[in-house]
């Protein structure tokens, strides 16, 4: 039955805010009982009985039953789509429809190989070649959506820490984390089954140009494109994402995990009403109270003190020609002993580390010059900074900086250095 365009509009018109209602449970399988529950909650004197709400909703087609679990319901996907258009929202695309676009490349690239060879088959060669670039732009834009989806979602979640629950948080980032990012990544991953077409379709598309038997260039160009776009663009933006993810879904998944429990233990109170004697030691929750008097006396000797404090000045470290030049001759004869180690020790991931592990007798200044050396000697060393910054306890001081890994230049000559 075809539903006219007016009657279908005057519904969402009048009942604006019981689709709204149903676009902030979208995620859900709704029975039939949540859909009239949906209805009773934004119904007022004027509105139609709730029934009458969730009869309208069927018949216009604005939900559709879902498969599994069976008698629920969820919006129907042109609708959810209509929808999505109206907020510009991007949409998440579950593993299984990136399967479905794959499975079509692989039917148009071996229609592609199989016609490309005959000149008599050129058209179809050329329509192949088409389908091919069309199905790859589908998935790449596909996945696109599916990775900012997942960015918004998780912006959303970290800055509505207060309006939600710790376990509803953890419900959705788990979601992302199980439904979409794994499977996109084990999906993407190097040697998987995606990036194996995609050599191929490379391959092929090669052999064609040598044989002078490529029906159309400005096809393949567009198509090599698209692939350089995947393995760069969308491929690090998958991996950013499960960096940023996942200390986040362990996180939440403690915090939901401490409210589950306490939820179950106040359950436990409420009916048994006892409190176990054991409790304390079991949940081993530290707990305590300092009691003391304070007397004007006491305040107005604590004020003089600190009326009277003086603090003392930082010492500053002097890297200019005034320097100690002992201490400066040693931090050369330090960097000359690294530079010279076993080709084998090398690269050296955390150069701070090694610093303090090797040379403890050294003192702080010391090492902060031959650090400095390695940094500014770009000769013979290559030298890199990655986040995140770390403390480094090291001579009598401590430092404050991004990891530093370093390693020789193949070209280096191990010569001594002049102090």
């Amino acid at each position: 039955m075809i539903v006219p365009l007016r009657e279908a509009a005057s519904f969402l018109c009048n009942h604006e805010w019981f689709v709204s209602r149903l676009w902030q449970h979208r995620d859900e399988a709704w029975t039939d009982a949540d859909l009239l529950g949906f209805a009773e909650n934004v119904s007022n004197e004027n509105s139609p009985s709730p029934k009458h709400l969730v009869a309208e909703l069927k018949k216009h087609r604005f939900i559709v039953e879902r498969i599994e679990p069976s008698a629920t319901w969820e919006l129907a996907p042109a609708f959810q789509g209509w929808i999505e258009h109206l907020n510009m929202t991007a949409r998440p695309v579950r593993s299984e429809v990136i399967d479905g676009f794959i499975l079509a490349l692989e039917t148009a690239l071996k229609e592609f190989s199989r016609a490309w060879p005959a000149p008599d088959s050129w058209a179809s060669a050329r329509e192949a070649l088409q389908d091919i670039w069309q199905q790859l732009r589908k998935t790449i834009e596909n996945l696109a959506a599916t990775q900012l989806a997942i960015t918004n979602e998780v912006s959303e979640i970290k800055t509505s820490r207060v309006s939600l629950s710790a376990t509803e948080r953890f419900r959705r980032i788990n979601r992302l984390w199980k439904t979409y990012l794994l499977p996109m990544l084990d999906l993407l991953d190097t040697g998987k089954k995606f990036p194996a077409l995609c050599d191929h379709i490379e391959q092929e598309l090669a052999l064609a140009l040598s044989k002078h038997a490529l029906p159309e260039r400005r096809v393949a160009i567009r198509i090599t494109d698209e692939i350089r776009t995947l393995r760069h663009s969308i491929l690090d933006g998958f991996r950013a994402a499960h960096s940023e993810i996942r200390p986040l879904h362990e996180r939440l998944r403690r915090e939901s995990e401490w409210t589950q429990g306490a939820a179950r233990i106040l359950q436990h109170f409420t009916r048994e009403r006892d409190f176990p004697q054991q409790l304390a030691a079991r949940l081993a929750i530290p707990n305590f109270r300092l009691r003391t008097n304070l007397t004007d006396a006491v305040l107005k000797r604590c004020a003089a003190q600190w009326q009277n404090y003086q603090p003392n000045k930082i010492a500053a470290i002097d890297f200019g020609s005034t320097a100690d030049m002992t201490r400066k001759r040693q931090a050369h004869q330090v960097f000359d002993r690294c530079i010279k180690l076993p080709p084998k020790r090398f690269p050296i991931p955390d150069f701070v580390a090694f610093l303090a592990k090797e040379f403890p007798d050294e003192d702080f200044y010391t090492l902060l010059r031959t650090l400095s050396l390695v940094l500014n000697d770009t000769r013979r060393v290559d030298s890199d900074f990655h986040l995140p910054r770390s403390e480094y306890n090291i001579g009598c001081g401590t430092l404050c900086l991004a990891r530093v890994s370093v390693n020789l230049r193949k070209h280096s000559q191990h010569r001594p250095r002049n102090p």
